[in-house]
């Protein structure tokens, strides 16, 4: 029981559900035909690939883990398990999840979730350590996971895929870096650089221009004949809230604005893809 509690610690359950559902979001936006192989195909494979990608960034980052109070009790911090195990756990996981996506959902969503797995756990992992431009690079695996349901629906690519990517590419700097404000603290123990900035009036200068592009970015569906006007009104409000908030943090710059800033793009996400799926043209 005690192993079975510590190989979910490296799955991190919470953050790997949220990435399947944004693959499964992608899917249902592309949809034209249901398919209950290729639908639960997606899910475990995505799940898999996602807990790997989790598993190595854990495994890499033991010492600054140790240093922080929110990873501190952490499997492998923990010696729940050994790293071997995790390794094994981790290889596993991430063929056995590309492998599903290769053969039972479509090979281009497979050669993206490997993309995905490489770009976090080998690359964006090791630079959060050196740069903030880790951030930059960490936005391309966090942005895969929809364009991946949406291959798994459509079989393709397109514009309209990389528009889905572009929208979770520019959702994740607001995101992340309003969670970076708030453990900015912690993450100095770690030595990682994740702000942008020293200066968090230009963190949050950054932010507000950031969320101007997601605004513009966010109502293109609508021109694309991707979803109606009922998308393009609650793509412009919600956009607007978010700029709302990222005005209060700039004001006020403190971590309570910080905190509704990072509450506000959470529920932003599903929302958007929720009503982009209901008002499909």
């Amino acid at each position: 029981m005690i192993e079975l509690r510590a190989y979910l610690g490296l799955v991190k359950m919470r953050l790997t559900t949220t990435v399947v559902l944004s693959a499964v979001f992608g899917y249902f936006i592309g949809l034209e035909s249901f398919d209950w192989s290729t639908f639960l195909s997606l899910v475990l494979g995505g799940f898999l690939v996602v807990s790997s990608s989790n598993t190595f960034n854990q495994i890499f980052e033991i010492k600054q883990d140790a240093q922080m109070k929110r990873t501190k009790k952490r499997p492998l911090v923990n010696k729940d398990l050994s790293t071997k195990q995790a390794l094994l756990f981790g290889a596993l996981s991430g063929i056995i999840g590309i492998l599903i996506l290769y053969i039972f959902v479509h090979p281009l969503s497979a050669y993206l979730g490997i993309l995905s797995l490489i770009s976090y756990a080998f690359m964006y992992t090791p630079l959060k350590g050196i740069s903030s431009f880790s951030v930059f690079v960490g936005a391309f695996p966090g942005a895969f996971p929809p364009l991946i349901g949406w291959v798994a629906a459509t079989h393709h690519l397109g514009f309209q895929g990389f528009l889905i990517f572009g929208i979770q590419f520019l959702w994740q700097f607001p995101h992340f870096w309003s969670i970076a404000w708030l453990l900015k603290d912690d993450y100095e123990k770690a030595n990682y650089k994740l702000l942008p900035s020293e200066n968090l009036a230009s963190v949050s200068q950054l932010i507000y221009w950031y969320l101007i592009m997601l605004l513009m970015a966010s109502v293109l569906p609508t021109f694309f004949l991707m979803a109606g006007k009922i998308y393009l009104i609650f793509a412009i409000l919600m956009s607007f809230a978010l700029i709302y908030f990222a005005g209060r943090l700039g004001k006020n710059q403190d971590n309570k604005s910080a905190k509704q800033l990072m509450i506000a793009t959470i529920l932003y996400n599903p929302l958007l893809y929720l009503f982009l799926i209901i008002d499909k043209i």
